[in-house]
Protein backbone atom coordinates (compact mmCIF):
# COMPACT_ATOMS: atom_id res chain seq x y z
CA UNK A 1 0.00 0.00 0.00
CA UNK A 2 1.14 3.50 -0.75
CA UNK A 3 1.40 6.26 1.85
CA UNK A 4 0.48 9.94 1.75
CA UNK A 5 3.06 11.90 -0.19
CA UNK A 6 4.39 8.91 -2.15
CA UNK A 7 5.17 9.58 -5.81
CA UNK A 8 3.63 7.08 -8.22
CA UNK A 9 2.98 6.68 -11.93
CA UNK A 10 -0.61 6.25 -13.07
CA UNK A 11 -1.22 5.99 -16.85
CA UNK A 12 2.15 7.69 -17.45
CA UNK A 13 1.18 10.64 -15.21
CA UNK A 14 3.53 11.25 -12.30
CA UNK A 15 1.33 11.75 -9.26
CA UNK A 16 1.51 12.23 -5.53
CA UNK A 17 -0.76 10.33 -3.14
CA UNK A 18 -2.87 13.05 -1.49
CA UNK A 19 -5.77 11.18 0.08
CA UNK A 20 -7.64 8.02 0.90
CA UNK A 21 -11.40 7.62 0.58
CA UNK A 22 -13.05 4.73 2.41
CA UNK A 23 -16.22 3.27 0.88
CA UNK A 24 -16.04 5.89 -1.86
CA UNK A 25 -17.92 3.95 -4.56
CA UNK A 26 -19.88 0.76 -3.92
CA UNK A 27 -18.07 0.01 -0.67
CA UNK A 28 -14.66 0.19 -2.37
CA UNK A 29 -11.78 2.22 -0.94
CA UNK A 30 -9.96 4.62 -3.26
CA UNK A 31 -6.56 6.27 -3.27
CA UNK A 32 -6.61 9.94 -4.31
CA UNK A 33 -3.78 11.04 -6.60
CA UNK A 34 -2.82 14.50 -7.80
CA UNK A 35 -0.71 14.92 -10.91
CA UNK A 36 2.52 16.58 -9.83
CA UNK A 37 2.95 18.80 -12.88
CA UNK A 38 -0.78 19.38 -13.55
CA UNK A 39 -2.11 20.27 -10.12
CA UNK A 40 -5.75 20.50 -11.19
CA UNK A 41 -5.71 16.86 -12.34
CA UNK A 42 -6.85 14.35 -9.72
CA UNK A 43 -7.43 10.62 -9.98
CA UNK A 44 -9.38 8.25 -7.78
CA UNK A 45 -7.91 4.76 -8.04
CA UNK A 46 -9.60 1.72 -6.46
CA UNK A 47 -7.35 0.21 -3.79
CA UNK A 48 -8.17 -3.31 -5.01
CA UNK A 49 -6.52 -2.46 -8.38
CA UNK A 50 -3.41 -0.60 -7.22
CA UNK A 51 -1.02 -3.39 -8.26
CA UNK A 52 -2.38 -3.22 -11.81
CA UNK A 53 -2.68 0.54 -12.15
CA UNK A 54 0.16 2.11 -10.16
CA UNK A 55 3.87 1.77 -9.86
CA UNK A 56 6.42 3.76 -7.88
CA UNK A 57 8.45 6.42 -9.68
CA UNK A 58 11.83 5.04 -10.67
CA UNK A 59 14.72 5.71 -8.30
CA UNK A 60 17.52 8.19 -8.97
CA UNK A 61 19.86 5.28 -9.72
CA UNK A 62 17.38 3.78 -12.21
CA UNK A 63 16.91 7.20 -13.83
CA UNK A 64 20.66 7.62 -14.29
CA UNK A 65 20.98 4.09 -15.69
CA UNK A 66 18.15 4.80 -18.13
CA UNK A 67 19.79 8.04 -19.27
CA UNK A 68 23.16 6.33 -19.63
CA UNK A 69 21.55 3.61 -21.78
CA UNK A 70 20.11 6.10 -24.29
CA UNK A 71 23.24 6.23 -26.44
CA UNK A 72 23.32 2.45 -26.98
CA UNK A 73 19.57 1.91 -27.29
CA UNK A 74 18.41 1.09 -30.79
CA UNK A 75 15.25 2.71 -32.16
CA UNK A 76 12.14 0.56 -31.98
CA UNK A 77 11.91 -1.62 -35.08
CA UNK A 78 8.83 -1.89 -37.28
CA UNK A 79 8.35 -5.56 -36.39
CA UNK A 80 8.03 -4.73 -32.69
CA UNK A 81 5.71 -1.82 -33.36
CA UNK A 82 3.48 -3.96 -35.59
CA UNK A 83 2.42 -5.90 -32.50
CA UNK A 84 0.49 -2.81 -31.38
CA UNK A 85 -1.39 -2.33 -34.62
CA UNK A 86 -4.65 -4.25 -34.86
CA UNK A 87 -4.15 -4.92 -38.58
CA UNK A 88 -0.53 -6.08 -38.08
CA UNK A 89 0.89 -3.91 -40.84
CA UNK A 90 2.29 -0.46 -40.40
CA UNK A 91 0.57 2.19 -42.44
CA UNK A 92 2.27 4.26 -45.07
CA UNK A 93 2.36 8.00 -44.77
CA UNK A 94 0.01 10.41 -46.45
CA UNK A 95 -3.65 9.55 -46.19
CA UNK A 96 -5.77 10.42 -43.20
CA UNK A 97 -6.68 6.77 -42.64
CA UNK A 98 -3.02 5.67 -42.56
CA UNK A 99 -2.24 8.48 -40.09
CA UNK A 100 -5.15 7.31 -37.94
CA UNK A 101 -3.74 3.77 -38.00
CA UNK A 102 -0.32 5.08 -37.01
CA UNK A 103 -1.91 7.15 -34.23
CA UNK A 104 -3.72 4.05 -32.92
CA UNK A 105 -0.55 2.00 -33.12
CA UNK A 106 1.44 4.62 -31.18
CA UNK A 107 -1.34 5.01 -28.60
CA UNK A 108 -1.51 1.23 -28.09
CA UNK A 109 2.26 1.07 -27.65
CA UNK A 110 2.13 3.79 -24.99
CA UNK A 111 -0.65 2.03 -23.09
CA UNK A 112 1.29 -1.20 -22.75
CA UNK A 113 4.82 -0.05 -22.06
CA UNK A 114 6.82 1.42 -19.20
CA UNK A 115 9.43 4.16 -19.10
CA UNK A 116 12.18 1.69 -20.09
CA UNK A 117 10.46 1.06 -23.43
CA UNK A 118 9.95 4.73 -24.22
CA UNK A 119 13.58 5.38 -25.21
CA UNK A 120 13.48 3.09 -28.29
CA UNK A 121 10.04 4.53 -29.12
CA UNK A 122 11.09 8.19 -29.02
CA UNK A 123 14.26 7.34 -30.94
CA UNK A 124 12.12 5.72 -33.67
CA UNK A 125 9.86 8.76 -33.91
CA UNK A 126 12.88 11.08 -33.97
CA UNK A 127 14.42 9.00 -36.76
CA UNK A 128 11.18 9.10 -38.79
CA UNK A 129 11.05 12.89 -38.44
CA UNK A 130 14.69 13.24 -39.52
CA UNK A 131 14.12 10.97 -42.52
CA UNK A 132 11.21 13.11 -43.67
CA UNK A 133 13.25 16.27 -43.23
CA UNK A 134 16.12 14.73 -45.20
CA UNK A 135 13.59 14.20 -48.01
CA UNK A 136 12.43 17.84 -47.80
CA UNK A 137 9.14 16.89 -46.14
CA UNK A 138 7.61 18.11 -42.92
CA UNK A 139 7.25 15.58 -40.12
CA UNK A 140 3.75 14.16 -40.01
CA UNK A 141 1.45 15.42 -37.26
CA UNK A 142 1.21 12.02 -35.54
CA UNK A 143 4.99 11.81 -35.15
CA UNK A 144 5.19 15.37 -33.81
CA UNK A 145 2.29 14.76 -31.40
CA UNK A 146 3.70 11.53 -29.96
CA UNK A 147 7.25 12.88 -29.82
CA UNK A 148 5.96 15.63 -27.52
CA UNK A 149 3.85 13.19 -25.47
CA UNK A 150 6.72 10.73 -24.95
CA UNK A 151 9.18 13.52 -24.22
CA UNK A 152 6.83 14.92 -21.57
CA UNK A 153 6.31 11.49 -19.99
CA UNK A 154 10.08 10.93 -19.83
CA UNK A 155 10.83 14.44 -18.58
CA UNK A 156 8.21 14.30 -15.83
CA UNK A 157 9.26 10.99 -14.33
CA UNK A 158 12.98 11.68 -14.69
CA UNK A 159 12.47 15.11 -13.10
CA UNK A 160 10.87 13.58 -10.01
CA UNK A 161 13.48 10.81 -9.81
CA UNK A 162 16.37 13.27 -10.17
CA UNK A 163 14.88 16.06 -8.03
CA UNK A 164 14.70 18.68 -10.77
CA UNK A 165 12.11 20.47 -12.89
CA UNK A 166 10.92 18.86 -16.15
CA UNK A 167 12.32 21.68 -18.27
CA UNK A 168 15.81 20.93 -16.87
CA UNK A 169 15.79 17.26 -17.89
CA UNK A 170 16.58 17.69 -21.60
CA UNK A 171 19.71 19.74 -20.88
CA UNK A 172 20.74 17.26 -18.17
CA UNK A 173 20.39 14.34 -20.63
CA UNK A 174 22.27 16.22 -23.36
CA UNK A 175 25.12 17.13 -20.99
CA UNK A 176 25.36 13.60 -19.56
CA UNK A 177 25.15 11.71 -22.87
CA UNK A 178 26.38 14.18 -25.47
CA UNK A 179 23.25 13.42 -27.50
CA UNK A 180 20.93 16.14 -28.72
CA UNK A 181 17.32 15.10 -29.24
CA UNK A 182 15.19 17.90 -30.45
CA UNK A 183 12.36 18.46 -32.80
CA UNK A 184 13.49 20.29 -35.90
CA UNK A 185 11.31 23.16 -37.05
CA UNK A 186 8.91 22.64 -39.94
CA UNK A 187 10.18 23.82 -43.31
CA UNK A 188 7.57 26.58 -43.21
CA UNK A 189 9.05 27.89 -39.95
CA UNK A 190 12.63 28.10 -41.30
Amino acid sequence: MYSMGDCVVYHHDVCKVVGYEENYIEEDDYLVLEAIFQHSLQYYVPVRSLDLLLRPVISKEQALQLIDSIKDTEPLCDEELKKYNRKRNLPGQGSASSNNKLHDCYRNYLKKNTIDNLIPFIKRIHLRMEEREDNDQNPIATDKEFYKIVEEILQNELAVALGMQPDEVREFIENRTGLHFYEKPDKAEK
